[in-house]
């Protein structure tokens, strides 16, 4: 859709138009200067044929660094949008990451349990490793995620090691966190591999839909080695994201 701010229909735009793309039913502030100086709630927005998403538009009185906040229930999204000239300026707010080219953003608290976790700065990933061990159940989570907004967990990764569905290698949503001779329990999880190995997968994404799920949650990935089989157990995670 494209916003025309003019006289009429077809006329060019006379000022910069931010476009926010964002969950349903959201309060859009755009700031300027650390001060808010439009609001637009959900009456003010062109809610989209998804049913999830809609669309809202401001027309910005100058140019300069603008910071568009999305809020809905206690998820906060938000971006700085930099504009320059007289032209329509698209903002996603639809993903919020919680590991991003192998770092944890702001606002997110990384545990373990068991394991020991290596931040590579270099591939842009976090890594989860156990040794080839017996009783090397290992999980990396992040506690108090609200997950009340959103439709899909999503992770980018590869995964070697021991496998016993539905407990490894997976990712999901973690009822009870554990470690060593124990394996934690997942209320909603998605296996990394369909077998064990002692050879890291190919890079891949998996998704698990959460849209029936609300309120806090803890989010998480576990992975395990085998002494009898000399399987080390790692769980590379480039990326951990929510969509709307």
């Amino acid at each position: 859709m494209i916003f025309v701010v003019g006289g009429g229909s077809g006329l060019p735009l006379t000022k910069p138009l931010i476009h926010v793309n964002t969950v349903s039913g959201a309060t859009v502030t755009f700031s300027y200067g650390g001060v808010i100086v439009k609001t637009l709630d959900s009456s003010k927005a062109f809610a989209n044929s998804d049913g999830i998403t809609a669309d809202y538009y401001f027309p910005v009185p100058n140019t300069g660094s603008w910071t568009v906040t999305a809020t809905k229930g206690s998820t906060v999204l938000t971006k700085t949008v930099s504009v320059s000239a007289v032209k329509q300026y698209d903002v996603s707010l639809v993903t919020v990451y919680i590991i991003k080219n192998g770092v944890v953003q702001d606002g997110f608290t990384r545990s373990n349990a068991g394991g020991t976790v290596t931040v590579d700065s270099t591939n842009g990933l976090i890594n989860l490793h156990s040794a080839a061990a017996a009783s090397s159940y290992a999980t990396l989570y992040f506690p108090g995620v609200d997950v009340t907004i959103f439709n899909s967990l999503k992770i980018d990764y590869t995964a070697r090691g021991y496998y016993a569905s539905p407990h490894t290698p997976a990712f999901g949503i973690l009822s009870d966190v554990k470690s060593g001779a124990n394996n934690s329990t997942f209320s909603l999880s998605e296996m990394l591999r369909s077998n064990g190995g002692n050879t890291l997968t190919d890079r891949a994404t998996k998704t698990i839909d959460i849209s029936s799920l609300t309120g806090s949650k803890q989010i998480g990935f576990q992975e395990a080695g085998s002494g009898a089989q000399s399987f080390q157990g790692d769980i590379n995670c480039y990326n951990l994201w929510l969509v709307v």
